[in-house]
């Protein structure tokens, strides 16, 4: 569930509008490296996670970064 709300806040701090930042295909940011985790670790319990905090870890997607011209975890 993190990893949606992660994927939306992205789009919404990117493209507040709407009509501002998107591709040919009319992908968003976030929608360019969906489900595109990047290199993962594994948690104590077996699960796959890609940032911890506070004690607890999550498995969120990356996002297109517009310098770099992939997608990053820019977290």
């Amino acid at each position: 569930m993190i990893t949606v709300i992660a994927h939306e806040l992205a789009e919404s701090l990117s493209d507040p509008n709407f009509n501002a930042w998107y591709d040919r295909k009319r992908d968003e940011n976030a929608d360019k490296c969906n489900f595109n985790f990047g290199p993962t670790k594994v948690w104590t319990n077996g699960a796959k996670y890609n940032i911890a905090f506070g004690g607890k870890a999550y498995l969120i997607q990356q996002n297109w970064d517009p310098v770099l011209q992939k997608c990053a975890q820019t977290a």
